[in-house]
Parts: structure tokens; C-alpha cells; sequence
């Protein structure tokens, strides 16, 4: 018979010996977890989106029920959307990231050119007026006043026509 000091002994070893062939070790794949933060994800699904087009919608959708509030990802969602012409989900997505705060003169342009495809000329007008007034005047190209010009001929304002198309030729818009 064994004596309870030398049973406990015998089962501390072996405790000792199971911990030591069981236990986690850094190069264990499961325990590598990479963390990744929205710009990098986004950056990613650029990527796949050049093989699988699929895959990198469903990343997309994924990463914007993650973070909804960020900005760059509901405008990449709008440039996809606008690119497979479904313009009133381009149209959509655009507003929502405009809400989140100021993006880029070529966002505005394609929002308004969405809304111009779904025949709402005033909001497309709107849309480019609104960038006017949140972008610096430095990067505010003269397209854009060009198609603001457009815009008021369609709804009947000649004048504001001209002297919008005024101001995209002194920004050096040149149409050829």
C-alpha cells in the first residue's frame, strides 16, 4: 500500500507532467489572433474585391454592421454601388456618409451624378451646393461647378446656370 504523502506526491507529478506535454505554446496557430482595425479591413476588401467580387460584398457588409460610423467604408459601400449602376443605394449610402462628416469633392460629384441618373436634379444641385460650402475653396475642382451648372439649366435657372459655368471656367474647367 501507498502512503498518502507519497499518492500525493505521485499525482503532483503527474499533474506536473500532463500541464507540461498539454500545455499552449506560442507557435500553436489557434492562439495567434491578428487583430484588425476598420482602415486596414478596408483596405483588404479593396484587395479581394480585384478577385472575388463576392466574397468582398459580404466582407463589406460585415465590416459596416461592425462600424457603422465609419466613414470611408459607407463611401467605398457608395462607389461600389454606383459603379454596378444601383444608383438610389449609391444615392443612400453617400447621404449616410455625408451625415458622419465631410468626404471628398469626387464623393459629392458622384452622389450628385446618382441623383441626377434618378432624375432628382434639385437634390443633385443640392448635394454639390452643400459641398460648396463644407469643402475648401482650394479643393473644390471646377467640374463641379460645371455640373451645377447643368443642374440649374434642367431646372429652368439660366442665370445661376451661367454664372456657375463662369466660375468653373475661372477654376479651369475646360470641357473638350
Amino acid at each position: 500500500f501507498t502512503t498518502p504523502i507519497s499518492l500525493t506526491i505521485g499525482l503532483a507529478a503527474l499533474t506536473v507532467l500532463l500541464y507540461w506535454l498539454t500545455r499552449p505554446r506560442t507557435k500553436d496557430v489557434f492562439w495567434d489572433i491578428e487583430t484588425v482595425g476598420p482602415r486596414e479591413k478596408l483596405k483588404r476588401i479593396s484587395e479581394l474585391a480585384k478577385s472575388d467580387l463576392v466574397k468582398a460584398s459580404d466582407e463589406l457588409l460585415v465590416l459596416l454592421r461592425a462600424y457603422p460610423d465609419f466613414q470611408p467604408a459607407r463611401v467605398y459601400y457608395s462607389e461600389w454601388h454606383y459603379n454596378q449602376k444601383n444608383y438610389q443605394e449609391a444615392l443612400d449610402g453617400y447621404e449616410t456618409a455625408f451625415e458622419l462628416g465631410t468626404a471628398q469633392a469626387r464623393d459629392y460629384l458622384r452622389a450628385s451624378l446618382a441623383a441626377a441618373k434618378l432624375d432628382q436634379t434639385r437634390k443633385a444641385l443640392l448635394i454639390l451646393q452643400s459641398a460648396e460650402k463644407l469643402l475648401p475653396k482650394d479643393r473644390f475642382p471646377g467640374m463641379i461647378f460645371f455640373n451645377m451648372g447643368c443642374y440649374h439649366v434642367r431646372l429652368g435657372k439660366h442665370e445661376s446656370a451661367v454664372q456657375c459655368l463662369l466660375r468653373a471656367y475661372r477654376a479651369g474647367f475646360r470641357k473638350t
